[in-house]
């Protein structure tokens, strides 16, 4: 069965923002709560440096170079897991959203341990670790197949098939899909999560590059520029760097939580074009139940 009423690529990028629009109250706070927690281990490697008088200042004490070092990758790698797991939990979210499922608190941080999730997370780590072995270029179709893999793996309740499932909804052909086509519209929904990930990135790190642009100018124009020294030049006040850092994180968080609504709104207008569901009409129906 067909899709009565094709939907745009504009409309298909219009609908992640519907999504997150239609229930900010609800799933902002999370967003910002991930982003913040995933902030804290690089707000502290920034704080302990700034403490420490920055590279410069640790330049003659050996010791306080391997103290840094052991903190600067157990910041990095907790870090890391934080963002993994943030992402987790913001996917249980927004999928008992779109179920129109309320968001206990307990219920959301479950989410983290839910192993689906964990499944496909590796096995997309592994097809991407094998993609830029191979000098990046599966990367240019690999990424957006692999873009409704979670939301798979939630709305149908597996793991094994999820990525296989991908192939299917992607390469799907349909007469009413022209233009584009079905990988196209992914790319076009990939390129867009990319812009706003990148252009909120931007404006939360906008005082941290100016200064750092400021610092590299005066140092190559009194003559004192040091590579080995880059991480000093972006170093700000504690005072500065903490408000910063969390507003960063926050930023990032939002902006997470646009990519994982685009992952959901993808999966349903794949979906809907191979079972014949219109995606505005779904969106629709289910603003007028929150309502």
């Amino acid at each position: 069965m067909s899709r009565a009423r094709p939907t745009t690529v504009a409309a298909l990028l219009d609908a992640p923002f519907r999504l997150v629009r239609r229930d900010l109250k609800l799933l902002a706070p999370w967003g910002v709560a991930v982003g913040i927690t995933s902030a804290l281990p690089s707000m502290l490697q920034q704080v302990t440096l700034a403490a420490l008088g920055g590279m410069s200042g640790m330049a003659d004490k050996p010791a306080a170079l391997v103290v840094w070092a052991v903190l600067a990758n157990a910041t990095a790698l907790t870090g890391v897991g934080l963002y993994l797991v943030g992402q987790f939990v913001l996917y249980t979210a927004v999928f008992r959203r779109v179920q129109g499922l309320d968001l206990p608190i307990m219920t959301v941080l479950k989410g983290a341990l839910d192993w689906r999730l964990w499944v496909i997370g590796i096995l997309e780590a592994l097809i991407n670790m094998a993609g830029l072995l191979l000098c990046g270029l599966p990367q240019l179709y690999l990424m957006p197949v692999l873009l409704p893999s979670m939301a798979i793996a939630l709305h149908e309740d597996t793991h094994a098939g999820a990525i296989k499932r991908c192939f299917e909804l992607v390469h799907h052909r349909s007469a009413e899909v022209r233009g584009l086509g079905t990988w196209g519209r992914a790319v076009a929904l990939l390129h867009a999560m990319t812009f706003v990930t990148m252009a909120l990135s931007t404006l939360s790190s906008g005082p941290t590059l100016i200064v750092m642009t400021v610092r590299i100018w005066r140092s190559l124009s009194d003559g004192t520029f040091d590579p080995d020294m880059m991480q000093d030049l972006a170093m700000l006040p504690v005072w500065a760097q903490v408000p910063l850092s969390l507003l960063g994180g926050a930023v990032t968080g939002l902006a997470l939580l646009y990519s994982i609504a685009a992952r959901f709104t993808l999966y349903e207008d794949l979906r809907d074009t191979r079972e014949g569901v219109d995606l505005a009409e779904a969106l629709d129906a289910a603003e007028a139940a929150g309502a």
